[in-house]
């Protein structure tokens, strides 16, 4: 099966005060289109290091990603993409869902201005349309009552509401590839399964996804896929779900 995304020898260090840090060490995977990925590991680990180097999101300096890295969207060498056609990537090729919803959420924004303004952001829609497509991604993110939501703001929001309408924003480009990083951290075990249920749905219809994780026995529940870090390098593990 041909990779939508292949990450090769990924190696990203830091410039601190005590020298160079060494955050994600030679770290590499695939992900095929339609399938759920997880990189497994403690926090610090190097997940969220190895998840913002794939859009290029960190900041070059204080870190430094080997020129030897390489990063595969489609074929495409994300490393070497020109400005224009890496904002394009970032929503449209391949969504990003942030730690902390409530932080990534703009307090004087409604549900329905952050999703009708990321819609139009990337396609040529109507506000009405751009509406009604908000409105239909709450639908696929499974909450319940979209119109009075689309009319609510952030606060009025419990935590797992907050990060299913950052899903719905991360969806609102229809993106090939998901990134989601410790989307389940701060929801509670039912919730944590009624997200990791969404990701299986978006795989059926056809968006792949990959989840940063420290939660292995959340895991155990899905037939995925794992890849394991430990202090920045892969671990060797005795058993990964098929």
């Amino acid at each position: 099966m041909t990779a939508l995304l292949d990450v090769r020898g990924l190696t990203v260090t830091f410039a601190t005060r005590d020298g160079t840090a060494r955050a994600v060490d030679d770290v590499s995977f695939t992900i095929a289109a339609g399938e759920t990925l997880a990189l497994v590991g403690e926090s610090g680990c190097g997940k969220t290091v190895t998840a913002l180097s794939l859009l290029r999101l960190l900041p070059e300096p204080p870190a430094t990603v080997d020129p030897a890295s390489r990063i595969l969207f489609a074929g495409d060498d994300v490393r070497a993409l020109p400005a224009e056609r890496l904002r394009a990537l970032r929503g449209g090729g391949i969504g990003m869902v942030f730690q902390e919803p409530a932080a990534n959420l703009n307090p004087v924004l409604s549900i329905g201005a952050h999703l009708t303004e990321t819609v139009q952001a990337h396609a040529a829609a109507s506000r009405a349309a751009a509406r009604a497509r908000a409105r239909d991604l709450l639908v696929m993110v499974g909450l319940p009552d979209p119109d009075r939501l689309l009319r609510q703001y952030p606060h009025e929001l419990s935590g797992g509401m907050q990060q299913r309408a950052l899903l719905a924003m991360a969806l609102a480009a229809e993106p090939r590839l998901l990134i989601a990083d410790e989307p389940t951290g701060n929801l509670d075990p039912e919730l944590a399964l009624e997200v990791m249920n969404l990701f299986q749905r978006f795989n059926a219809v056809g968006v792949t996804v990959l989840v940063a994780t420290h939660d292995v026995h959340l895991l155990e529940r899905f037939r995925v896929r794992r890849v394991h870090i430990e202090k920045g390098r892969l671990a060797a593990v005795p058993h990964v779900a098929a």
